[in-house]
């Protein structure tokens, strides 16, 4: 019996595609992820100097995490305005990574671009709880969002398996931010070649420490996680302002504390960078129907 030929896809279809990839990899999708990495910078900046207060001694009214920082930004003069521009950067950072979920990641094949399309989602989701709450100090509407706290996962009858396994994802990707920073890998996403070589060399600096440092902070808040669901005590899946007061306690702390929160602000002065130098993969013109990515 003969074999009928495969169906190829429609002409529509085809069109389709092409459309919706032209339009992922515009410039337009470009400055958009370009505001997040800067609003993504500005949250650890401002994470890092509530951080730093705390392990300075100085007791800041906010707690040392990413609502915190929202909240200490708030309290300034023409802060609700500046956090609402801030909201407005990350959630531009959550719709590139999304646009990088749906139809991102073209050059890569099979298994390996599954992976990153989810792990690009999750970065998304992350980054759309931020912006939830950044909106939510705005509006003085209160919410968890941000605080990272994992006790109330603890509660129910599941709860155990999925903050054990959230803490072991926290550890394996703060293993490999600080593993990124160390050997410069963060490096293939930039455009060294239009920075002079005083500058690349400070970018590379911020780029290692940085990254470095926020590795170690997912890996904190991973071990506290992983603790928690060996033990059995809700009380020890904490949130990030938790781990560093739980940190402070420890001989040393204070000074690791220090030192955690100079790198977060570090790693936000690096994102400031990306914003400016990261290759994003959406350079793109259109041009007669046709997409021309500049590299």
């Amino acid at each position: 019996m003969a074999t009928l030929p495969a169906r190829s896809a429609s002409p529509t279809a085809h069109r389709a595609e092409g459309q919706a990839r032209r339009a992922a990899d515009s410039p337009i999708v470009d400055r958009i992820a370009r505001v997040g990495f800067a609003a993504r910078g500005t949250t650890y900046l401002l994470l890092g100097w509530v951080a730093l207060q705390l392990g300075l001694g100085h007791h800041p009214g906010a707690a040392a995490s990413q609502k915190g920082a929202f909240e200490e930004l708030a309290h300034q003069p023409d802060g609700p305005a500046l956090l609402a521009l801030v909201a407005v950067g990350l959630a531009a950072y959550a719709i590139f990574r999304f646009v990088d979920a749906a139809i991102g990641y073209g050059s890569e094949d099979g298994a390996k671009k599954i992976a990153k399309r989810v792990g690009a989602a999750g970065r998304g989701i992350a980054y759309a709880v931020l912006t939830y709450a950044a909106v939510s100090v705005i509006t003085h509407h209160a919410t968890s969002a941000g605080s990272g706290s994992g006790s109330q996962l603890m509660s129910h009858g599941w709860g155990r398996w999925l903050v054990g396994a959230i803490g072991i994802g926290l550890l394996i990707g703060g293993a490999a931010l600080v593993w990124s920073g160390v050997s410069r890998r963060f490096e293939q996403h930039l455009k060294l070649a239009e920075m002079g070589d005083r500058t690349r060399r400070v970018v590379e600096i911020l780029g290692v420490v940085g990254t470095a440092a926020r590795g170690v902070v997912f890996a904190l808040l991973g071990w506290f996680f992983v603790d928690a669901a060996l033990t059995y005590d809700p009380a020890k899946a904490r949130g990030l302002d938790q781990s560093f007061r739980e940190l402070l306690q420890h001989p040393g702390g204070r000074a690791i504390t220090v030192a955690i929160a100079v790198g977060l602000i570090v790693f936000g002065t690096y994102s400031w960078c990306e914003a400016k130098w990261r290759r994003t993969g959406k350079e793109g013109s259109l041009r007669s129907g046709r997409v021309t990515t500049g590299r």
